[in-house]
Formats: structure tokens, C-alpha cells, sequence
């Protein structure tokens, strides 16, 4: 099966995906060109920080519930509501429907590095200033968003998958990320220790200094790596093995219910 044509043609038969299409480009680029100018005519921002900042507030920004997250839950969480995984996995099998999935987070995951590429390239023209940006900059903006944003993609994935409800699967991922952020702020504040592992916070590593999500920690990848971040495929590698193994042990809801 081609399973970049399978998922494309699903969002393109949706109406409603082109109009949260428009929504998310629009509001996306938007917010990140107004927050830039603001904060460096507020002197807020350098000059040479002024791409930096706007190249982290899109990925933080595009990993906020209203984005990426809503992206994955809201489409696949709809699939399990309207019968179509019975469908696919009775017409086909469970591996065909997962892996499908996988496409489609990789599919969405690329659409929003395409915006974010997009989004800079408006900043940079827009500025209130002549920005001169080092050849690279777009280069390691490509690898840190897209990876960023599959890790995410995948993570929301696997709660989608494991909930089978879209509201349920929402309110799982606000509590997780919520209460990581929670216990990752009292056990340092307490005993002066990093949980790094946590798995939204070692997401943050691809495009800030230690996970820590603040402007001024956006750094470039390739010439500081840190090796702690190889610990992030193996996690996403572990969490998808286990979702499918989830996925094809429990049986799924009738289509009559």
C-alpha cells in the first residue's frame, strides 16, 4: 500500500482539514512575525538574536495544543470514533493502519517544517532591518522543527492510540505535559536534580540548551550536540512498539455501538 497516498487522500477529501489548514498557516505566521518585530522594537531582542527568537517561537509555538498536537489527536481520534480503523484493519490488517499513522505523522510533521521555513522567510523579509543570517541558519532550523515536531507527532500519537477518544486523549496530553513541567520544577527546585528523561522535556533538546524552553537557550544543534539526545529515538522507538502491541490486543469498538 502507498501510504503517503492513503492519508494524503483522506485530509484532501476533508473540507474542514483545508479550513484548520488556512487557520493554523495563518495564525502560526502571524503570531511569530508580530511577537519578533515586537520584541526588538521593545529592545527586548539583538539584532542578532531576531531569527534566533522567531526560529524558536514557531517550534515552541507549533507544539502548544492548538497546533501539531491538534493536528494528530484531533484526525486520528476522529478515525477511532467513526469506525474507519475498523474498517482499514478489517480490510486489511492492524500493522496497515498503524503504519499508516506513522505516514501521516511524518506527512504532518513535514507540513509544519514547510510553515516554519515559510514563516522565516517572512520575518527575515519584514524585518525592520536588514537581517543577515548565516548560511546554516536554515539548514539547522529544518533538522531541529522537523525533528521536534515528529517526536511530538509520535507522542501524541501513542495517546491518541491508547485513549480512542478525542476529548479523553486531549485531557491526557494537557495532564502530562502539565505535570512533567511540574515535576521537573520541584525535584530541581528540592534536591537540585534534572529529570532530563522525561519524555516532553527531552523532545526540547533538538532546539534548546538542555531542555530548558526559553529564547535565549536556542542553540545550534550540529556544532554543540548532546548526546543525551540519543536517548530520544530509543525512547520513541520503545513507546511506538509498545502502542502497537496495545493496538492489536485489544479488540475494537463494534461499528454497530
Amino acid at each position: 500500500m502507498n501510504y503517503l497516498r492513503f492519508e494524503w487522500l483522506k485530509l484532501k477529501s476533508r473540507r474542514w482539514a483545508w479550513l484548520l489548514a488556512a487557520t493554523t498557516a495563518l495564525a502560526l505566521a502571524s503570531v511569530i512575525k508580530l511577537l519578533s518585530n515586537i520584541s526588538y522594537l521593545n529592545e527586548q531582542v539583538t539584532e542578532g538574536q531576531f531569527m534566533e527568537q522567531a526560529a524558536y517561537g514557531f517550534i515552541s509555538y507549533s507544539c502548544l495544543y492548538p497546533f501539531l498536537p491538534l493536528w494528530i489527536i484531533l484526525f486520528i481520534g476522529t478515525e477511532f470514533v467513526n469506525g474507519h480503523v475498523n474498517l482499514v484493519v478489517f480490510n486489511t490488517s492492524y500493522k496497515t493502519y498503524f503504519y499508516s499513522k506513522l505516514v501521516y505523522c511524518f506527512l504532518i510533521s513535514t507540513a509544519f517544517c514547510l510553515l516554519g521555513i515559510v514563516t522565516m522567510v517572512v520575518v527575515q523579509v519584514t524585518a525592520p532591518f536588514n537581517v543577515l543570517l548565516p548560511k546554516s541558519f536554515y539548514g539547522i532550523f529544518i533538522f531541529q522543527s522537523f525533528f521536534t515536531f515528529l517526536s511530538i507527532a509520535l507522542l501524541a500519537m501513542s495517546i491518541t492510540f491508547l485513549a480512542r477518544n478525542i476529548a479523553i486523549s486531549f485531557v491526557v496530553y494537557f495532564i502530562l505535559v502539565f505535570a512533567e513541567g511540574m515535576v521537573f520544577m520541584i525535584v530541581k527546585k528540592l534536591n537540585g536534580m534534572e529529570l532530563f528523561y522525561l519524555p516532553f522535556h527531552i523532545t526540547n533538546i533538538l532546539y534548546v540548551k538542555g531542555g530548558e524552553k526559553m529564547s535565549e537557550n536556542y542553540y545550534n544543534f550540529f556544532q554543540e550536540p548532546d548526546l543525551r539526545a540519543l536517548a530520544l529515538p530509543v525512547f520513541l522507538l520503545i513507546t511506538q512498539g509498545l502502542t502497537y502491541w496495545d493496538f492489536t490486543k485489544r479488540e475494537l469498538k463494534p461499528l454497530s455501538d
